[in-house]
């Protein structure tokens, strides 16, 4: 019975990159029911007025016209064309915001602005990112690999879920970092501690 069940059952396809795992992007969107979807992530989640009117503007005229927010904190917008995808893309670009590239690595919404943040965790996650691109032999991460760096302060990233959690702790009159993975804040897996040099060295 179980064999004559198995031989009705359709063969099983070879997963690709567009089934499982896929994160479309700005360069490479992503086929779906009302056309194609392409996903840009801003750098440290910065964006200003006016860059936010150019990219509603282009979503307007090569897209659907909405600009939508992923909960992962990405942007994107649908109704893309084959021929206007790469339009799209050179007014985005035009815009001059800078967009994350590689690895996903979320910092504090108000990080550098928060007056209640232990440390401006800006620059650290700039360093990590640039540490992961130039290892050697290439990193071969998972496209939806999450890796946050918070600095405490009124919006923390306690809650928001991620593969690896850089989180910075007073320690009497010094700042260092508690590295933890798989998890939200008391649930994670502490892993290891110290300073800034240390915390980028152990996430790579």
């Amino acid at each position: 019975m179980t064999t004559a069940r198995a031989e009705r059952l359709p063969k099983t396809q070879p997963t690709s990159p567009e089934r499982r795992g896929f994160c479309p992007t700005l360069a490479r969107p992503m086929q779906t029911g009302d056309g194609l979807l392409a996903r840009l992530r801003p750098i440290d989640n910065v964006l200003t007025l006016p860059q936010v009117r150019a990219l509603a503007g282009a979503a307007a005229q090569f897209g659907n016209g909405i600009l939508e927010i992923t909960a992962r904190g990405s942007l994107q917008v649908r109704g893309l064309k084959p021929a206007t995808v790469a339009p799209f893309e050179s007014a985005v670009l035009a815009t001059g915001v800078a967009i994350s590239t590689g690895v996903g690595i979320e910092t504090p919404p108000l990080a550098g602005s928060d007056p209640e943040e232990l440390v401006d965790v800006r620059p650290l996650a700039e360093e990590l990112r640039q540490r992961i691109a130039e290892h050697l032999p290439p990193l071969v991460l998972a496209p939806k690999l999450a890796i946050t760096i918070d600095g405490g302060g009124r919006f923390h990233l306690g809650d928001v879920a991620a593969d690896v959690k850089v989180t910075a702790r007073r320690d009497g009159e010094q700042v260092r970092f508690l590295l933890a993975v798989s998890g939200v804040s008391g649930g994670a897996k502490n892993a290891a501690a110290g300073h800034r040099g240390v915390a980028t060295r152990a996430v790579a």
